[in-house]
């Protein structure tokens, strides 16, 4: 049984890199919107109000889904101001109707355990470490860090069984930081001797601590020794789990599923040409193994990556579509799918930290309904057309003859998104 206490626990955000469907390559579907899709965006655009205020906004097209659904998939490619300020919009609007919210994030276990460390106890040193050590990715920058801020805020308005926590289902692209969620979750005091890789651990997270996870003070030899490490767990668990089970009590899932997911992201670094669809079956896996925690009555809200909130791809097998049709996923047919397009807006440089364009897509078709900077529509209305017509997929992903909704219920359109600002180690 996982350990609940609110500062073990851990979804969307998040901490995230090399992230998937985040390209801009390729040619969409130019495909003109029929008079009747015309017609139906016109007068089902709803306006979102964004920014870092707490009070919320009723969004009717989110609203309606919310007594029926459990899941909320909003894409995004990462990197741009509104993605943070538009799922913090949609987060304060599903916490106002359904009462109890949780965040399912692309991110690994471990990472949400230290964001959920630094949402119990207001400690930045949490985050100094988690964003150190995304240092040249997308996750390193200012607008996320203020989200997960505005995170504790909304938290200090809740009942202690109503807090948002962020609960992990990626693999663990940061390796050190899913080292360093293991040492938070050894015991402090305890008679039972520690397995003796247990040390080695505790070595290494040691030596990343004293250079607070930037890997670009003194670059660390241990990559490797890490690696190794994370293999003679798992052999050790698999062959004799026992001592490992006495010396961390209630903590031993968590631990193990931090382990896990770091090896999963050293199997994904490894390449192959199924790399991808690896990642996706690992995210179900993790899923699976955390779906009984999770608070039943609570809706489970994410930012992700674009290509990962397709219920259906030429290209893959998405989480979204395991979460929504599997016979064994206990949110079956619960999924809500929410498509970001975007109208002039950037992204920002992962290693620069320099604003990019981003080459959005159907943009001459997209910009006559736009209301302002965020604009949301529901795709999925009684008499919507999109129902039946397949409008706005990209080429890459698209079936033939599959309808808008097959592939995503909502849409939401940026306009003028800024790049986002990059995080710098104090």
């Amino acid at each position: 049984m996982i350990h609940r206490p609110f500062t073990l626990i851990l979804i969307v955000g998040w901490i995230y890199s090399w992230p998937l469907g985040c390209s801009t390559d390729g040619d969409p579907t130019e495909n003109d919107l029929s008079d009747e899709a015309v017609a139906y965006l016109s007068q089902h655009g709803e306006q979102l109000t964004l920014g870092w205020e707490l009070q919320p906004q009723n969004l009717s097209s989110l609203s309606a889904f919310l007594p029926d659904k459990r899941v909320f998939m909003l894409g995004e490619y990462h990197g741009s101001v509104y993605n943070y300020q538009a799922f913090f919009a949609l987060l304060k609007s599903t916490l106002q109707h359904s009462g109890a919210v949780q965040i399912l994030a692309e991110t690994g276990y471990g990472n949400g355990l230290v964001i959920n460390r630094y949402l119990a106890t207001g400690d930045d040193t949490y985050l100094t470490y988690l964003f150190n050590a995304n240092l040249g990715s997308s996750a390193a920058n200012l607008q996320y860090l203020e989200l997960i801020r505005r995170l504790r805020l909304l938290n200090q308005n809740l009942p202690a069984d109503g807090q948002i926590r962020v609960w992990g289902i990626d693999v663990n692209h940061q390796t050190d930081i899913a080292a360093y969620a293991m040492s938070l979750l050894l015991p402090e005091d305890t008679a039972e001797p520690p397995p003796a890789l247990i040390g080695q651990l505790v070595e290494i997270v040691a030596q990343l601590i004293e250079r607070q996870f930037d890997w670009r003070i003194n670059p660390p030899e241990h990559d490797g020794e890490l690696s190794s490490l994370y293999h003679a767990l798992k052999s050790d668990l698999q062959s004799d789990d026992q001592s490992y089970r006495v010396f961390l009590g209630d903590n031993f899932t968590e631990f193990e599923l931090i382990l896990d997911a770091a090896l999963a992201a050293l199997d994904w670094q490894s390449g192959g040409a199924d790399k991808v669809s690896r990642r996706e079956e690992a995210m179900f896996d993790h899923f699976l193994r955390l779906a009984d925690n999770l608070p039943s009555t609570a809706k489970l809200l994410g930012l992700w990556g674009q290509s990962h909130i397709h219920q259906v791809s030429d290209q893959m097998t998405t989480i979204a579509h395991m979460l929504q049709n599997r016979f064994n996923s206990p949110v079956k047919g619960a999924v809500i799918s929410i498509a970001t397009y975007y109208l002039e807006s950037k992204i920002m440089n992962n290693t620069t930290g320099a604003p990019v364009a981003l080459d959005g897509m159907f943009e001459s078709q997209l910009e006559p309904f736009v209301l302002g900077e965020a604009t949301l529509f529901s795709l999925d209305e009684e008499y919507s057309p999109f129902r039946v017509e397949g409008h706005l997929i990209p080429d890459d992903i698209a079936i033939e003859a599959r309808p808008t909704t097959d592939y995503f219920n909502l849409m939401l359109i940026l306009d003028h998104s800024p790049a986002c600002e990059q995080w710098h180690a104090p």
